[in-house]
């Protein structure tokens, strides 16, 4: 599919989504349609919910090869991401940082709590409350996942100007926050 070059406000979205697709499957047609301009619509951008889904699917496989070597799941790194930029929080706490399905974020847990790599705390003063925190040994885990998950980024990323994927950020970021809406 043919790709537009430049939106009408000029922040070129359209190379930007090329440029991602092509560093992570090597190949633009590896969706159908990242960004593309609607003339009805004024050259307004138009995000395709399903080239949003390709992608993620593309970037969480390549998280999953990164992640596999320590016999950790993009979901379970996420969960410990979580957990050391916030400290010790509950479950529910968790789901409002992450998007996963509240019997993930369970098996998760349950699973990272199983390999020693997060601690389970009950409040003293309500039995139904559970604090998770990551262990010293899931911190170790994170801390050395930084220099490999640093370099999948800069894969991915590579040759896309710093400004772009800011701006990509943002509207990905919007998009998620949209999708919480009602």
């Amino acid at each position: 599919m043919k790709y537009d070059a430049i939106t009408s406000n000029g922040m070129g979205y359209n190379a930007l989504a090329r440029r991602l697709i092509e560093s992570i499957a090597g190949r633009g047609e590896a969706c159908r349609c990242f960004v593309r301009t609607c003339a009805e619509q004024g050259s307004e951008v138009v995000l395709s919910c399903w080239s949003l889904a390709d992608l993620g699917t593309l970037v969480h496989r390549q998280l999953a090869h990164t992640l596999r070597p320590v016999g950790l799941t993009p979901a379970q790194y996420r969960v410990l991401e979580v957990l050391l930029e916030q400290g010790s929080i509950t479950a529910s706490e968790l789901s409002l940082h992450i998007v996963l399905e509240q019997s993930l974020i369970s098996r998760t847990v349950q699973a990272l709590y199983e390999k020693g790599l997060l601690s389970r705390m009950r409040s003293r003063t309500d039995r139904r409350n559970v604090s998770l925190s990551v262990t010293a040994t899931g911190a170790e885990l994170i801390g050395e996942l930084q220099q490999p998950l640093q370099e999948l980024q800069e894969r991915l990323t590579r040759g896309i100007p710093p400004e772009r994927l800011q701006d990509a950020t943002q509207i990905i970021e919007a998009i998620i926050v949209n999708t919480r809406q009602p």
